[in-house]
């Protein structure tokens, strides 16, 4: 009865509103309460700040396979967790140096695949969720179809593939709808838990 009542009344604040903003804005303040979405993840960040360095490939395999969910085929995992011992990922994740993710989705000549770059940044994303969007295909379609009605100029040139300007377009859309009060994971999530809504809103505009 109390997760009908739940649901009933995130339904009704999202449609209430009557601006994407406001509903927007709305919808964070129960994003938190909705802890069965984060059970796995918590787990799997946990392991993350327990083991914070990449120079163990026993570990680099553990902490793939806890984030994977199919992301990458299995059999890449041996392969990609050598590649990320062989480049600075440490320092560059202490750095805040976002050039590590398309670093680390390039462990082949071939072109990454967006799945191979969701991956990567989920990856860096759970060593700091503060510093590393995850360029997820929920967040970049939305992004995008929010880019599509931004007036703001700079919207408009981002390149949502490249991982940089990914950020500068999801941070735009952070700062006008007030997300910035949730790191990037929580904003991942938020996106993934209410994809349907959003662009059923953003069709009627």
């Amino acid at each position: 009865m109390a997760s009908i009542q739940l649901d009933c009344k995130l339904i009704y604040n999202f449609i209430a509103m009557p601006t994407i903003e406001e509903r927007i804005k709305n919808r964070i303040k129960d994003l938190k309460s909705l802890e069965m979405y984060f059970y796995s993840d918590n787990r799997s960040t946990d392991f993350f700040r327990g083991n914070p360095e990449n120079t163990d490939e026993l570990i680099i395999n553990e902490k793939i396979s806890a984030i994977n969910n199919g992301l990458i085929d299995v059999s890449y995992a041996p392969e990609l967790a050598q590649h990320i011992m062989s480049i600075p990922v440490d320092e560059a994740i202490k750095n805040k140096d976002l050039t590590i993710v398309d670093k680390m989705a390039r462990f082949t000549d071939a072109e990454p695949s967006m799945n191979m770059k969701h991956f990567c940044s989920l990856y860096c994303n759970f060593h700091d969720h503060a510093v590393f969007p995850i360029q997820s295909p929920t967040a970049l379609e939305l992004i995008t179809l929010l880019q599509e009605k931004s007036e703001n100029p700079e919207h408009h040139d981002l390149d949502l593939k490249n991982y940089d300007d990914f950020r500068k377009g999801l941070d735009i859309v952070m700062e006008r709808y007030d997300l910035k009060e949730m790191n990037y994971y929580e904003v991942d999530k938020f996106f993934w838990i209410n994809e349907t809504r959003i662009k059923d809103f953003i069709a009627t505009l």
